[in-house]
């Protein structure tokens, strides 16, 4: 029993850790009509790519824009050019972003409001990775 407990404490310590290894921000430009998701990430690690192969063990990173009745979605969320290279954790050749990576979405939005995008995403370094957790991004819109 008691290594069950230890074993979970490390595990949701781990968890609350990574999180200091990767921000995320967002932002609106009304001129292109695009959504901004933003993830700086500290030296060493690195966040996968929407691309990843899930059957190579990684989670890829996603977006969930919940439902909001004063936003249309104009188109899927795009991503820029990923680094591709053998990763020693998986074993595999893997899509992955380092440092800062901006994901981008075009939106038609109706009236003011706040975009609720929630992220999954897992992140790694060299030697360890930590379990795949969701964030929460708040993008506040206000139409002219």
């Amino acid at each position: 029993m008691r290594i069950k407990v230890l074993f979970f404490f490390i595990l949701a310590a781990s968890v609350v850790f990574g999180q200091d290894e990767i921000s995320w921000s967002g932002g609106f430009d009304k001129k292109n009509n695009k959504a901004y998701l933003t993830a700086e990430l500290k030296k060493g690690w690195h966040v996968y790519s929407m691309l990843v192969d899930e059957m190579k063990g990684p989670v890829s990173t996603k977006f969930e824009l919940k439902k909001n009745r004063y936003v249309e979605i104009l188109g899927e969320i795009q991503e820029p050019e990923p680094k591709v290279s053998f990763d020693e954790n998986f074993g595999a050749e893997l899509q992955y972003f380092e440092k800062t990576v901006t994901f981008e979405q075009e939106l038609k939005i109706k009236k003011s409001t706040k975009l609720e995008y929630v992220v999954t995403f897992m992140i790694c370094n060299g030697v360890m990775c930590y379990p795949p957790v969701d964030d929460v991004v708040l993008i506040p819109i206000k139409k002219n």
